[in-house]
């Protein structure tokens, strides 16, 4: 879904 990419790029926009 695109909840999934959504909140792996938020994730590694986290990271960042």
């Amino acid at each position: 879904m695109i909840v999934t990419s959504i909140l792996k790029l938020f994730r590694l926009a986290l990271k960042k």
